[in-house]
């Protein structure tokens, strides 16, 4: 589903009025945030805080669109975002907050969203995790790898493979890293997840044994930067 940015001016009360009906969706959420109208950021962090688990992490994905517009800057969302970003119970919500104030830092470069981005390199679910890990790798943040050197260690596949992604691109490689990467291509999960990647780039062939996958690519350049260390 594809979201249009509205160009001609709308009514906005019936699109708030909808974030009240039962069956109101993802779609009404989007579709008011597109409006870019001040009035849709009280009823959107009403949905963030009161609405259905489902409707709540779109709720975050919208506020950004009519707040953080260079024509209407509105920072106040900010706080709500942070404090659903730590503490909200679902980790689908979670996730769409670290995703929204990691895209809005690049710009931002707020502190207070730094210092929340860092705090969620702790939350025990790998989706919000890894949107602040991410930003964090783009940036060049030099503190990340300590953090993702540790998580070489975790149990869980997604935050391995994460890891390695970030060492790998932060230049921070050894030879735990190649062999977290090794064996993260014996990993069913790991597996499937390259394809999936794969087929989503390639847009074509369910046959995936003649081509590369991403951590065949990783395992490469891991060994290129080990051999320029020797």
């Amino acid at each position: 589903m594809f979201w249009r940015r509205r160009k001609q001016p709308v009514d906005i009360e019936p699109l708030i009025a909808r974030l009240s009906e039962p069956d109101c969706s993802h779609n009404d959420i989007m579709n008011l945030g597109l409006t870019r109208d001040k009035r849709a950021i009280p009823p959107l962090l009403e949905v963030l805080e009161f609405g259905e688990e489902k409707n709540r992490a779109f709720a975050a994905l919208a506020l950004p669109i009519p707040s953080f517009d260079p024509k209407n800057y509105l920072p106040e969302v900010i706080p709500p975002l942070i404090d659903h970003l730590l503490y909200d119970p679902s980790a689908e919500v979670r996730q769409a907050c670290a995703a929204v104030l990691a895209c809005e830092q690049y710009k931002l470069k707020d502190p207070d969203i730094d210092n929340a981005l860092w705090s969620a390199l702790d939350d025990p679910d790998i989706r919000p995790r890894a949107y602040a890990a991410k930003f964090f790798i783009y940036v060049k943040d030099k503190r990340i790898a300590s953090r993702l050197k540790e998580w070489l260690n975790d149990p869980n596949w997604a935050v391995r493979y994460t890891a390695c992604d970030g060492l790998v691109e932060l230049n921070e490689v050894n030879e735990q890293v190649l062999q977290t990467i090794q064996q993260l291509q014996q990993d069913p999960d790991a597996i499937a997840h390259d394809q999936l990647l794969s087929q989503m780039a390639d847009g074509v062939s369910p046959s995936l044994s003649d081509k590369k996958t991403g951590l065949r690519d990783l395992e490469e350049k891991a060994r290129k930067l080990l051999a320029g260390q020797r």
